[in-house]
């Protein structure tokens, strides 16, 4: 790059030169390490295709994407790694994404803490999920949302016991935090008819624990 100085009127020109090179171009790609996914899935998932540039960013949502997919079907503990070999005679890159599927997780006991008021039962019937079944996140994010629609609870949350250890069995802890058990809030306000009005209203949100 150059830059050039014009004095008079306080500026700058800035010239930058760039030098292309050769584009090289996608010539294979490759799955490896995957046994529980058969090969056509992990194909669909790919963001580029032989033929196209080599764009790294294509190659890092493939990665992600395949990972999503891994973690749609319960492997939670699933790696991908992406490989490139370029050969610079030819510019062509053959790509690869190794895969490590680790165990198919199920869930063992789902274990209830912080309903101090609400009855566990009723915590158990806002959940999509059940002891013994696939991990599955979706059921997991609806369970949190059916939870907090309960009104009860201040914070909802859902995880896996001891989660940075690969096992295909795991326990799940629901975590609860619960709003006041009553409330009593004044107010004020004006009437045309009736001129000033205060008012005081009385609220038990979680009756006899069972959230009504």
């Amino acid at each position: 790059w150059t830059a050039e100085l014009d004095a008079g009127r306080s500026e700058v020109a800035v010239t930058v030169r760039l030098r292309e090179g050769d584009r090289t171009m996608v010539e294979t790609i490759g799955f490896e390490g995957n046994a529980e996914v058969p090969l056509a899935d992990l194909a669909r998932e790919a963001r580029l295709a032989p033929g196209e540039p080599l764009v790294y960013e294509h190659v890092e949502a493939t990665r992600v994407a395949l990972l999503k997919l891994y973690f749609a079907r319960s492997h939670i503990y699933a790696r991908v790694e992406a490989r490139e070999q370029v050969d610079p005679a030819s510019h062509l890159a053959q790509v690869r994404f190794v895969v490590q599927e680790g165990p198919r997780v199920r869930l063992g006991r789902i274990l209830v803490s912080g309903n101090a008021r609400t009855r566990e039962d009723v915590v158990r019937r806002s959940l999509e999920v059940e002891e013994g079944a696939l991990h599955d996140p979706e059921a997991m994010a609806r369970s949190q949302a059916a939870l907090l629609r309960l009104g009860v609870f201040r914070s909802v949350g859902l995880r896996l016991q001891d989660p940075e250890v690969p096992e295909p069995v795991k326990d799940l802890v629901v975590e609860l935090a619960e709003r006041p058990w009553q409330y009593l809030a004044p107010g004020a306000g004006f009437s045309i008819a009736d001129g000033p009005r205060l008012f005081l209203e009385y609220g038990r949100p979680n009756l006899l624990g069972r959230a009504l």
